[in-house]
């Protein structure tokens, strides 16, 4: 009945952005009239606490920075996965083996995207950027696949976020807010997995017209974010088709 957001894929701000639009959906249509009162309200609660830690990242220097090195070390991880793939189905040999190589040296530490926590995500790319410089098969792969670059431009991001992160100090209070965030956003979530859950058996219950209104509304704007997610995931196919051509 309802289109299921890919949360996963949102940036914070998106994150915050389409919560705060459910709201808006709910609250227009009135969640008394709805009976999503207490739901609504939950909802609300949590989104303002989110909003607040967010706020307060956003305000920090250093936060700004860390999200910006963390976004460079994402697009290098993509990059490069994505050449690699692309070269599996090369006709040389040579660079179709190469390409195998790295999807299996970064498959070792189950390295896709940016999926893990900041220390661990740091660890693991110094890890795999280590097997890189030091094997010799990994490099002669990163040289036949003429992305070796690429390759130094993954691990100095990594090398500077790692850095920057260390810089933070307890005073500045990021550490824990980033923390508390994602502690807050995993509850937001679980407000609306609830309020959804009730539209969703007050609209089974009861045939009535503002169910069918609010329903389509919400999937029409999960639609927007889905699709918006969904074509910044897209470079991966873009490189493909450049490699390719």
């Amino acid at each position: 009945m309802f289109t299921p957001p890919t949360f996963y894929k949102y940036y914070n701000s998106e994150f915050i952005q389409y919560l705060t639009d459910i709201k808006n959906i709910v609250q227009k249509r009135n969640p008394k009239i709805l009976k999503v009162l207490p739901q609504a309200v939950s909802l609300n609660e949590q989104l303002t606490h989110l909003s607040a830690v967010y706020k307060i990242e956003v305000d920090n220097t250093i936060a700004r920075e860390l999200e910006a090195l963390e976004k460079r070390r994402e697009l290098a991880i993509m990059g490069i996965r994505s050449v690699a793939e692309a070269f599996t189905y090369h006709f040389d040999i040579a660079k179709c083996t190469a390409g195998e190589e790295l999807i299996k040296s970064m498959d070792r530490y189950g390295l896709k995207e940016c999926e893990f926590d900041d220390q661990t995500q740091t660890t693991t790319i110094h890890n795999l950027t280590e097997d890189w410089d030091k094997t010799l098969m990994l490099k002669a792969a990163l040289v036949t696949l003429d992305i070796i670059d690429w390759a130094q431009e993954l691990k100095e991001s990594n090398e500077s976020f790692n850095s920057k992160y260390l810089e933070r100090s307890p005073e500045n209070g990021v550490l824990d807010h980033k923390m508390n965030f994602t502690n807050l956003r995993d509850k937001a979530k679980e407000s609306y997995d609830i309020l959804i859950s009730h539209i969703t058996k007050h609209a089974v219950l009861t045939v009535a017209k503002k169910y069918e209104i609010v329903i389509k509304e919400i999937n029409r704007l999960t639609e927007e974010y889905n699709i918006k997610a969904e074509q910044r995931g897209n470079i991966n196919n873009q490189i493909k088709q450049i490699v390719k051509s």
